[in-house]
This record gives structure tokens, C-alpha cells and sequence, in this order.
């Protein structure tokens, strides 16, 4: 079940998923993807520990209200048995600072936010993650 739209790829994998984002989003955007990742949580996910890759390097960030909306997306059923959530922002120190002021410490699972997809997929994998060989 891969999900794609202009905005964003979902391409599950065994225990990781992996979302490309592309482009600048709004709540509506925000409200499809949760649908979209939680579908995929309950197919593939929705008993065993799993984590995400989110490569951003392509995303041109969003309305203020989309940080509001990932902040309540951490705390919610959505990220149900995630262990591990691995951000790409490549060098940008925008994105950097945007998704730093989403991450929160005392979620179920960890966060980091990455330079590159090749340190993103090896602290991952240092937990039994493995992204398959078509990304």
C-alpha cells in the first residue's frame, strides 16, 4: 500500500515507514497524511514496535498551524507502538529550528533530526530498522 500525492510518499516498509514530503502544507494537508499514516500504522504496524523516516529536504514547510498539528499528532494514537522517528532535513537551518520546537522529550518514542538519509537509515538501523532497497 503505497500512498502518494503531490505532497507527500508513504512506501511502508517491514517495520519502517517511509514519508518523502514535497512542497508547503496546510491543515488539510495535515489532516490527509494522519489518515493516510494511520491506515498504513493499522495494516502493516498495528502490532509490533515500528519507526519513520521522514525525508524533508524537499518540504518548504507549512502555516503555523501545522507545527500545532504535529505536536498533537505525537501525542496521539497515531504513533501508537513507534519507537523511532528519524527527520531528514537536509542543511537547512530553518527546518532544523522548525522541527526541533516539535520534538518532545517525553513521547513514547525518540526523535532526531538528521543532515542526511544514509545517518538517518544507520541510527535506525542501529535499533533493527532497515528501509528495503527502493527508496
Amino acid at each position: 500500500m503505497h500512498i502518494k500525492t503531490e505532497f507527500y510518499d508513504l512506501i511502508p516498509n517491514e517495520n519502517l515507514l517511509f514519508i518523502k514530503s514535497f512542497l508547503s502544507w496546510d491543515e488539510r494537508v495535515i489532516e490527509s497524511i494522519f489518515k493516510d499514516v494511520d491506515k498504513i500504522r493499522l495494516t502493516y504496524y498495528s502490532n509490533s514496535d515500528w519507526a519513520i523516516l521522514t525525508d524533508c529536504r524537499n518540504w518548504d514547510s507549512g502555516t503555523p498551524k501545522v507545527a500545532e498539528n504535529l505536536l498533537k499528532a505525537a501525542l496521539s494514537d497515531l504513533t501508537k507502538g513507534l519507537t523511532r522517528h528519524a527527520i531528514v532535513v537536509g542543511q537547512s537551518e530553518l527546518k532544523k529550528w522548525q522541527f526541533s520546537k516539535t520534538i518532545q522529550p517525553e513521547k513514547h518514542f525518540e526523535t532526531k533530526l538528521f543532515e542526511t538519509i544514509e545517518a538517518a537509515e544507520n541510527w535506525l538501523a542501529s535499533s533493527g530498522y532497515h528501509l528495503s532497497s527502493n527508496k
